[in-house]
């Protein structure tokens, strides 16, 4: 388990596994949700539902985008 900053700037508890998909995406700036297997878009939409992650839609798509903290 680790911790990471929320939307809002408080801390999140995440599994390894969670901890490592946002790690990805973050390090890719935004992933097409259509784009990842099934897997990893339920655990991403975990992330999405605790404020880790949000959806961004452009040009009718919709993708994974890092958040970007309201307190920092």
């Amino acid at each position: 388990m680790r911790m990471t900053k929320s939307e809002f700037g408080h801390s999140v508890m995440v599994s390894n596994e969670e901890y490592a998909v946002l790690k990805k995406i973050q390090a890719r700036g935004k992933v097409p949700v259509l784009g990842i297997q099934e897997y990893y878009r339920e655990v991403a939409d975990k992330l999405v539902s605790r404020g880790v992650l949000n959806i961004h839609e452009e040009d009718g798509e919709e993708y994974y985008v890092p958040i970007r903290s309201k307190n920092a």
